[in-house]
């Protein structure tokens, strides 16, 4: 599909969905920050949760460098990077996905 092109209905309502993927990553981070080591493995989870279907998607719509981005969450999940680490890189990502939403607002 990702040769295919995306009719503008879907990419609008794609770009529409940042603000809640954004809160979604916000909310994450936040609990992630205040996390115990036991509680942070599962909210390492949730955040490789969000950042594995943003990095599915994202490109299929156009937004290669969001769903690098969210490759680079999930690898450093994966690696076992720490807290620290992961939440500046979801902190990067939520800012360019709110960047990208205020850039393509019509």
């Amino acid at each position: 599909m990702a040769n295919e092109v995306i009719p503008e209905a879907l990419r609008r309502r794609y770009i529409d969905s940042f603000p809640g993927k954004c809160a979604a990553f916000d909310a994450v981070i936040e609990q992630l920050n205040g996390a115990d080591v036991e509680a942070a493995v599962g909210f390492g989870a949730k955040l490789r949760d969000l950042a594995h279907k943003l990095a599915g998607s994202a490109g299929m719509y156009g937004f290669d460098d969001l769903g690098h981005l969210a490759r680079e969450i999930v690898h450093a999940i994966d690696a076992g990077a720490g807290t620290a680490v992961l939440g500046g890189l979801a902190q990067n990502l939520v800012e360019r996905l709110a960047g990208a939403h205020a850039a393509l607002e019509i």
